[in-house]
């Protein structure tokens, strides 16, 4: 049986000391150059992704599906089994890819833990890695794509320092600025790759580094960030697609309106529930299947395919159904609104756990919006005011940082929501959940021992 996780810690030569106090101090030109053509590099690749997913996907989901329609309809035969099909094909293609080639995302979460204490991340297999990263979102999976794209660039700017050292080159640290490019480029926000990396710290490099890493690492992100930017600017004017997350309106409710926040945030924290009961549980269902590589994703696709009959809007990490959603909202009933959010807390964790691995980010920002527009039209509410409270809510409950989820809501909303926006994130991220009780008696215990 072969190991599904296949990437290699990468430890780089952070034993050379700098050669001078400057250089210690602060970062070259050379240097910020350098990080903006990899972030350059690293936007035209991530988006280049983007659109072969995202041409695949209508492939499969439109034209394909409109066939067989099509066919059946001819034969007298209904179509509404076709999801369950399609999503229990992919995950016996994602089973069996797995098996034979490996190619399993690692969570962005255990990558950056990786560049931050090695200083890069390697793939065994870089090409089955691409596959392995595709197949989850072109079959419909409830992911989001940064995970497998975070990992992909990181292992590639891993190898493309270690090409530079080995010429000569000082080029330490371009791993280290592969995060924030590749965050960026994903989300096409260069705030969120700076912050959401400058909280997790750069690698653990040597004591005598620390006061470099102080100084230049907001340098090095922005550069890197800012160079994505560029790259997708590039790509969207020749291939013209557009950033997949749609900028709502503000909002300023009056000040006897501000009660309806209180039932939003109790939605985006039922919300947050789900999403943490279903990883806990989900993650011991996976344990328990053990090595049944084909087994858990088709199991996974088959109750996939289940949930979507019915709300179809579970399908898929949700960026395009946000936009439909904006336009469409009024014509779907709140109720199945509100039900697509709270299953979409649960699809993901189903997904991530049993095979179809992929991130949550795109995933939760869809939930909350689908659950803003769903109280809205149930109790007759500002729409605006309603997602942007309750998906702040949501994203923070889920993300535990409240920074970070402001920087990735920066992505839907204007600067003038921020106040009500920043008090829902302090809030969600505040929350207790499943779990958070016995962490802190755990580390209580380990500093008392």
């Amino acid at each position: 049986m072969k190991k599904t996780s296949e990437h290699k810690p990468y430890v780089g030569d952070v034993g050379a000391p700098l050669e001078t106090t400057a250089q210690k101090a602060g970062v070259g030109f050379s240097m910020v150059m350098l990080a903006t053509i990899v972030g350059f590099a690293i936007g035209l690749a991530v988006w280049a992704v983007f659109w072969a997913s995202s041409a695949l996907t209508e492939l499969l989901w439109v034209d394909g599906r409109a066939y067989l329609e099509g066919v059946l309809s001819q034969a007298g035969v209904t179509a509404w089994w076709l999801p369950i099909a399609f999503c229990g094909i992919g995950g016996l293609a994602i089973g069996l890819w797995t098996r034979f080639f490996g190619g399993q995302p690692e969570s962005l979460e255990n990558v950056m833990a990786s560049v931050k204490s090695t200083g890069g991340y390697r793939l065994e297999r870089p090409g089955a890695s691409v596959v392995g990263f595709l197949l989850p979102l072109v079959f419909g999976g409830s992911i989001g794509p940064e995970a497998g794209l975070t990992g992909i660039v990181a292992a590639a700017c891993t190898r493309i320092g270690a090409s530079l050292r080995a010429a000569g080159i000082r080029a330490k640290r371009i791993t280290d600025v592969t995060v924030s490019a590749a965050l960026s480029a994903v989300f096409a926000s260069p705030f969120l790759g700076v912050v959401a990396t400058a909280e997790d710290g750069m690698p653990a490099l040597e004591p005598n580094d620390y006061e470099l890493r102080r100084k230049a690492k907001l340098v090095l992100y922005t550069a890197s960030a800012l160079g994505a930017i560029v790259g997708i600017a590039l790509f969207t004017s020749g291939f013209g697609k557009e950033s997949g997350i749609p900028r709502f309106d503000g909002v300023t409710p009056g000040i006897n309106k501000l009660w309806w926040a209180l039932p939003c945030m109790l939605l985006g924290y039922l919300a947050t529930l789900i999403f943490r009961i279903s990883s806990l549980g989900f993650a011991k269902v996976g344990a328990r299947l053990g090595d049944h590589l084909v087994a858990k994703p088709v199991a996974a696709g088959l109750i996939l395919g289940a949930l979507a009959v019915p709300l179809p809007y579970v399908l898929f990490p949700g960026e395009v159904q946000s936009f439909e959603l904006m336009r469409s909202w009024a014509s779907v009933s709140g109720a199945v609104l509100v039900a697509t959010g709270l299953v979409k807390c649960a699809a993901t964790p189903l997904c991530i756990n049993l095979g179809w691995r992929g991130g949550h980010f795109f995933p939760v920002i869809f939930a909350g919006v689908a659950l803003g527009y769903g109280i809205a039209s149930i109790g007759g509410f500002e729409p605006m005011f309603c997602v942007a409270i309750t998906t702040a809510t949501l994203v923070a409950g889920v993300q535990r940082k409240a920074l970070v989820a402001i920087a990735m809501l920066l992505l839907c909303f204007p600067v003038q929501s921020i106040p009500w926006i920043g008090v829902a994130c302090l809030i969600g991220a505040a929350l207790p959940l499943p779990g958070d009780l016995k962490a802190s008696r755990r580390t209580t215990k380990e500093q008392e021992a």
